[in-house]
């Protein structure tokens, strides 16, 4: 059993996607230095499919929180309200099957771990999208900046109170590098399109 969660299975979760992380910031519409408002409505878009896939395959699961689902409901809403607000046609790719994957509890856990994570990325937009792009809407990321660390904060606790086996360790990881691939690869078919 592992002790300390924030010192043991934050570590491994960084580590995990640290590449996949590092691949989609650099491929984002808002890394470009100058980016546009089509960029910022790309990005908005683009984050809204990927979490309409990622709420959508663990609310199949037993195993998700029904807070990590209400936030998702949440995000979603604001998602959409800024994107009408933006006149941007609002599609969903066609969602992933991924029904060979056992989820567990840990595994859910891996992909809240990313979704929260990005949160808290848009929070750090913020600014930069309020500068840049001053009359655009910014609810999604307002909400971020408002509730991001404390939605952190309630996620690092749910990981210090799960006890964790190795198994575990194992199946959290692959729940977060999982999230991070459909992320870039929803991102590289809309680039496709």
């Amino acid at each position: 059993m592992i002790t300390t969660a924030s010192d043991t299975v934050l570590p491994l979760l960084r580590k995990a996607t640290a590449e996949l992380h590092a691949k989609l910031d650099n491929s984002l519409p808002l890394a470009s230095a100058y980016p546009s408002i089509e960029d910022y409505s790309q990005h908005l878009l683009g984050f809204k499919n990927w979490l309409s896939e990622i709420a959508a395959f663990v609310d199949r699961s037993s195993f998700s929180s029904s807070e990590f689902s209400e936030i998702n409901t949440a995000l979603l809403k604001l998602l959409e309200r800024d994107l009408q607000a933006l006149n941007v046609k609002v599609t969903s790719p066609a969602p992933s099957n991924e029904s060979s994957i056992k989820l567990n509890a840990a595994y859910c856990m891996g992909i809240e771990y990313v979704v929260k994570g990005s949160a808290l990325g848009s929070a750090m937009l913020y600014n930069k999208a309020a500068k840049m792009f001053p009359a655009a809407p910014i609810e999604f990321m307002q909400d971020s900046k408002n509730n991001g660390k404390h939605r952190w904060k309630e996620f690092i606790e749910k990981l210090e109170a799960h006890d964790w086996t190795e198994d575990d360790l194992v199946s959290a990881q692959q729940g977060s590098v999982w999230a991070f691939q459909r992320y870039i690869k929803l991102h590289e078919m809309s680039q496709e399109q």
